[in-house]
């Protein structure tokens, strides 16, 4: 209930029963009705009728703002954004626009590209109230946007989150930031705001804690706490490898001033340079939580801290909870203090808070102005607090409209009423009303810790600590972990891992939970490719085509699919389409430069790969995709600073950091090369380039020790046989040669004129590189 009471407040469709308010105009008995009609219509998504009666409306009252606002929130709604923001220019020719109006023309010009208008719609009446006030001497605009109340931005932190998607369009990054960070402060529930910070890599982020304002679980008293015992994972069902060991334990950094520093370097962050880890300081699982009534998973636990900074984290959670709260009950949104409201302000503070925790109505009554509250009301529950409303206007108390007020402020008690006449009913009401807010508050305690946590581990997945990340969802209860978009995230940190096993298992977990998501489909699409499953991936794309052909997903899932059958030139065709979906969706950009250059057109590869880029800097694909090229190209410079790069974004990835090794080897840097690949331990692949780089400093007993260690990994690999065989022939070890030779032609057929080759020239004291073993390694698509 709280979710849906959430969802609701933060979407302005929805409360269309403040626009009678917020444009409060002389409105004539027509008027009413055809406002109710339209709402009604509105909410039951019969769009072209209720945009039939917001023309009549127009009609009737062309002056309106109203009116104006209606039939242009309909245009909106119908996917018409040109013809609504025509209707809203159409303000300026009888009053001031209402920040509904600006807020609405904003969203118009933004899904027109229009970006500089939609900022000046945004920011334009701000700019001047900044500099005409007296605030400007003494703070900066961004201060005043948070401190003044109501937030002078239309539609408040809806409006500054808007004014962020503006600046990351524009390719104002920083602004961006600024401005997500502005609107977490002012509504701590747009998860998609922290969304976006943990996307673009931000690391100095105030913690989880402070943001969503839940209080930490007490720390362990046993252990310090940077290396406290983490929370025991979630048994998966998409296997039992999904499950990892806990990761090294790692110390917390500093985050915004707030978090003590004590860093313990481990390949996860030795190209990072920077991790922060929360950790939990329960051993106990969220099934063994008992009460329904209580948290059903603990909060991620915090470094013991100064007193000061104590102090002040304290403060900062004090008020984003009485922010989330305004949130909750619809207190937050409300219109701009320069728009009259009248009586109906002091109606909406003196309701009864059981109004806004009722279910959707299917019949709402809107015969008073005061009734246009009631449309998400029940029918029993509007018509008793008519009732109470219209018996207490003259003794009801007005609220302060300060943010800083106590709750009660906030609409968490309801306001003075008049008494009733039983004063045992009267202090019955009262009890149930407290045990009410109380069960409200705990709700919303529920969601904030759920986002805590949720928060906790989509930072570290923006940092691509994936192991850590994956901890952290392992922790949530199970009805929100086998989720599809849980899952997805589970899956994209497996994968960012190259575990692309655990990855196809988790991503088929969300594709079995919820059939209709097609977001991380390339994701899966991709392991499927990597992992040669070519059975699965032909299902999958019959699967996905058939249910959605509008997706840019899907049809990277058909590239994918045609790009595993070795059909370049189809598969570029299937990409482009994807392409011309969402120009933004760097997959597919990425995509399309691998089969370009698995085509040997480089020039276009390049392009490709730069137009990912562009769409998202942070694609490591990309650069691993342009690290790929320019090796090719043998331009090794180019190449080592692209893999270099892509291990800075990613420093997990184990295949990253091996083609980084290569590069530096193939740059005249053997040395520099054996320390990044001993980042990466024993892995066949690191082993591999290992046993190159002994090979060109002339290392040959260490370059065998190498291969044979991949040997077991891959026993039967005919190419490790062969290289070995050389390796052998260069010691002088003939017997031995041969063997390994006889191996590699037995494993490989094939190239039996090259391995006949090298048997004939065992006596040769000169190793020659061929295909096998001292060749470069074949640069597939990642």
């Amino acid at each position: 209930q709280v979710i849906k009471t959430i969802l609701l407040s933060s979407l302005p469709d929805y409360t269309l029963f403040t626009i009678m308010d917020t444009l409060s105009e002389p409105v004539s008995a027509v008027e009413e009705t055809y406002t109710s009609l339209i709402q009604q219509y509105l909410a039951m998504h019969c769009l072209d009728n209720a945009t039939f009666f917001a023309e009549r409306l127009h009609a009737h009252d062309s002056s309106s703002s109203h009116a104006l606002y209606l039939l242009a929130l309909c245009y909106y709604r119908q996917g018409q954004p040109q013809r609504s923001k025509f209707v809203l220019e159409q303000q300026r020719k009888h009053s001031a626009e209402a920040s509904e109006i600006l807020y609405l023309k904003a969203l118009c010009c933004y899904e027109l590209e229009e970006y500089a208008l939609a900022e000046e719609a945004l920011l334009g009446r701000v700019r001047h109230e900044f500099r005409k006030g007296s605030g400007s001497a003494t703070m900066t605009m961004n201060e005043f946007i948070v401190k003044t109340s109501p937030c002078p931005i239309p539609s408040g932190a809806a409006g500054v989150q808007l004014l962020a998607k503006i600046c990351s369009k524009s390719n104002r990054k920083h602004r961006a930031i600024v401005y997500y960070k502005m609107s977490l402060t002012l509504d701590p529930f747009l998860w998609t705001s922290w969304e976006a910070l943990c996307d673009y890599g931000v690391t100095d982020l105030p913690s989880p804690e402070d943001v969503f304002g839940v209080t930490p679980a007490p720390t362990t008293t046993n252990m310090p706490q940077a290396t406290a015992a983490p929370t025991t994972p979630h048994p998966s069902t998409c296997g039992k490898n999904m499950s990892i060991p806990p990761p090294p334990s790692t110390g917390l950094s500093n985050m915004g001033g707030i978090l003590a520093t004590a860093q313990t370097p481990d390949v996860s962050h030795s190209l990072q340079g920077r991790t922060l880890a929360f950790t939990s300081a329960s051993g106990k699982q969220p099934s063994q939580q008992q009460n329904s009534n209580t948290i059903l998973f603990e909060t991620p636990n915090l470094t013991p801290i100064a007193k000061k900074d104590e102090e002040q984290s304290f403060m900062t959670k004090s008020v984003a909870v009485q922010r989330a709260r305004k949130v909750v009950f619809r207190d937050y949104y409300q219109p701009s203090p320069d728009i009259a409201t009248g009586k109906s302000t002091e109606y909406r503070n003196n309701e009864p808070r059981s109004l806004f925790w009722s279910g959707l109505s299917s019949d709402h009554k809107l015969s008073t102005p005061h009734n246009k509250k009631l449309l998400f009301a029940s029918d029993q529950k509007a018509e008793a607090t008519i009732t109470t409303s219209a018996s207490a206007t003259n003794t009801a108390a007005t609220p302060a409209s300060s943010s800083a007020q106590p709750s009660t402020s906030h609409g968490m008690i309801p306001t003075t009423t008049k008494k009733a006449a039983a004063p045992t009913t009267d202090m019955s009401t009262h009890h149930n009303n407290n045990d009410d807010d109380e069960a409200k508050n705990e709700a919303i305690s529920n969601v904030l810790q759920l986002l805590c946590l949720l928060g906790t581990a989509q930072w570290h997945l923006g940092q691509f600590q994936s192991k850590r990340a994956i901890e952290f969802y392992q922790q949530l209860p199970d009805n929100h972990y086998h989720t599809g978009w849980v899952m997805n995230q589970v899956g994209k940190a497996y994968f960012a891992m190259a575990d692309y096993n655990s990855a196809i298992r988790a991503l088929q977990v969300m594709e079995q939970v919820e059939p209709h998501r097609m977001e991380g489909l390339q994701v899966l699409s991709t392991a499927l490719w990597q992992t040669k499953r070519e059975v699965e991936l032909s299902h999958l794309a019959q699967r996905v085509t058939d249910f959605d052909r509008l997706s840019p997903q899907v049809w990277c899932v058909v590239g994918n699919c045609f790009s595993l059958q070795k059909e370049h030139e189809t598969a570029l065709v299937f990409f482009r389409r994807s392409i011309q979906l969402d120009q933004t969706l760097p997959y597919s950009h990425t995509l399309s430069g691998h089969e370009y250059f698995a085509n040997e057109d480089l020039e276009k590869a390049i392009s490709c790969f730069r137009d990912a880029i562009a769409a998202d800097e942070r694609h490591y694909n990309a650069w691993y995709g342009l690290g790929a090229v320019y090796y090719r190209q043998e331009k090794f410079d180019l190449a080592e600073y692209h893999f270099h790069k892509a291990c800075t974004i990613n420093p997990q990835s184990s295949v990253l950091i091996c083609h980084l090794g290569m590069a530096q080897n193939a740059n005249g840097k053997p040395y520099e090369s054996l320390e990044t690949l001993a980042e990466v331990g024993n892995s066949p692949q690191a082993n591999y380039q290992r046993s190159l780089v002994y090979q060109s400093l002339e290392r040959y007993e260490e370059a065998l020790k190498e291969l044979r260690q991949v040997n077991d990994a891959a026993p039967r690999e005919a190419q490790i046989h062969f290289a070995m065989g050389r390796l052998h022939q260069r010691l002088g070890r003939t017997q031995k040669a041969m063997r390994c030779f006889l191996d590699a032609l037995d494993l490989d057929p094939k190239d039996t004129n090259l391995i006949k080759s090298a048997m004939e020239k065992m006596e040769d004291p000169q190793h020659h590189q061929g295909a096998y073993g001292c060749g470069e390694e074949e640069m597939s698509a990642f």
